[in-house]
């Protein structure tokens, strides 16, 4: 049992496969339009249907052509990147292993521009810690 697809129904109904099988037999024998709530939105909306009888053909999920129009890029999203998923690379520079479409390095500190200088800067630091530990005054 599940509640009738008429947002402001609270009747249970036994649900199948078609559209008229969604709503309870009070909700198809009124002549009160059905409200949906949008997927994208959470707004809600009315539907005259489309038949003689009220509820035929499908159910809205959105209330606009925009709000359509972004479902379907949201599916079409999932379905590419459960057919096409981002694979895993490892760093030249670094050798982790990241995830990250469109790059070659694993953080920007692995670029080769800026692999020099933080070479460098830390070679310095090496050197001015070993003498510091080494000092004479510090002890």
């Amino acid at each position: 049992m599940q509640k009738c697809y008429n947002f402001v129904c609270l009747n249970q109904v036994k649900g199948g496969r078609k559209e008229k099988d969604q709503f309870c037999k009070a909700c198809r024998m009124s002549s009160q339009p059905y409200v949906f709530v949008c997927d994208i939105c959470d707004t809600t909306f009315t539907h005259n249907g489309r038949g003689r009888a009220g509820a035929s053909g499908c159910i809205p999920l959105s209330c606009s052509i925009k709000c359509k129009a972004i479902k379907h890029s949201l599916l079409s999203k999932a379905r590419y990147r459960k057919k096409h998923p981002i694979k895993s690379k490892k760093c030249p520079t670094c050798k982790k292993t990241f995830k990250k479409a469109g790059s070659k390095y694993c953080s920007k500190g692995c670029y080769p521009c800026f692999v020099p200088k933080y070479r460098k800067l830390r070679r310095n630091f090496n050197k001015i810690h070993s003498a510091l530990k080494t000092s004479p005054y510090l002890k």
